[in-house]
């Protein structure tokens, strides 16, 4: 963590970046290392009665001014908000470049200038993300953190829904049931398939009539199975209504592709919200195990979702196969 613009408590010095600075194991209160050893021991017996962490102070006086966005600098790189006379982030020590308005953040470079070899990336792991904590985000993400961690930060601090995750594009039952999602998963599924419903129906008539009469038909276990008198049902059933199948399957089809956009515009953000009621959800609850482990195992992904949501998929379609010859066949 960089504690450039905090003060030693023993000395009333404020660090900077080229200081020699420890901190407190129990309370993670900063000293200067001389200071520390000339003291002792931690001094700051307030956070040790109360139990409490060390946070912040330079982050709590840039919060304060929040009501007004003209009295801080939001940095490009990490997003902290600064001193409007600063000229480097007292949170990342990047340069920081003045605008004439600052709710127009440049985020050009946002994604470039992150020392990966940092665990929280530069960022505060106690800031805020709606009653959580960055460490407590970044426990739960789990994986590809390097990713959602940036891409949080800026939602909450632009309070933007919106970006673009391909993935949930073409794949959004997979993506949600890979991330634990299960409600989206199975909505985001069920909702694909049902559009997809007019074309598979108009796609098994026209199979039909294209090999209607073949060889394939005239096979004993397909005449003992009855699949021709199956079809012929179906294609008499459905004829009247071909049009209307045409109809539907065109506006299904952009309905389909609306779906699959607002699943990739808002798909980040869905899993930024559900982030953050679970991580909720756990804190609530009486723990047995530590609160990073917790974290750690609801969150994060599972492949083995994906092949559990594929044999979901699997059974509706036989479902849905067997209704039909239920109706059609007897």
């Amino acid at each position: 963590m960089n504690y450039t613009g905090e003060k030693c408590i023993c000395c009333n010095i404020e660090f900077t970046k080229d200081d020699d600075i420890v901190v407190c194991p129990d309370c993670g209160t900063p000293y200067h290392r001389s200071c520390y050893k000339e003291a002792g021991k931690c001094i700051n017996d307030i956070l040790h009665e109360s139990g409490e962490g060390w946070k912040s102070t330079v982050e709590k006086i840039v919060n304060n001014n929040d009501s007004d966005n003209k009295n801080y600098i939001l940095c490009k790189n990490c997003l902290a908000k600064n001193n409007p006379e600063a000229s480097v982030c007292a949170n990342c020590d990047k340069p920081l470049k003045k605008a004439d308005n600052n709710s127009e953040v440049d985020l050009s470079e946002f994604f470039s200038e992150f020392d990966s070899s940092q665990k929280y990336f530069g960022f505060n792991p106690d800031e805020d993300f709606d009653g959580t904590r960055l460490e407590e985000v970044a426990e739960f993400v789990n994986t590809n953190t390097i990713y959602y961690l940036p891409l949080f930060k800026k939602m909450k601090e632009l309070k933007s829904k919106i970006s673009f995750n391909i993935v949930c594009f073409f794949f959004s039952p997979f993506y949600f049931a890979n991330r634990k999602m299960w409600p989206m998963a199975i909505f985001a599924l069920l909702v694909s398939m049902l559009l997809k419903l007019p074309n598979a129906i108009i796609s098994l008539i026209e199979g039909f009539e294209a090999t209607s009469g073949s060889e394939l038909y005239n096979m004993e276990i397909f005449s003992e199975l009855q699949i021709e008198k199956f079809y012929e049902q179906m294609t008499a059933f459905f004829e009247p209504y071909r049009q209307l199948l045409i109809n539907a399957d065109f506006v299904c089809t952009i309905l389909n592709f609306i779906f699959k956009f607002i699943m990739c515009l808002f798909g980040n953000w869905m899993y930024y919200k559900f982030t953050v009621k679970s991580i909720k959800k756990i804190k609530e609850k009486n723990m047995k195990v530590p609160i990073n482990i917790a974290l750690n195992s609801a969150g994060g992904t599972n492949t083995a979702n994906i092949i559990i949501t594929l044999f979901i998929y699997l059974a509706i379609y036989f479902a849905v196969s067997w209704v039909l010859v239920a109706l059609f066949a007897y």
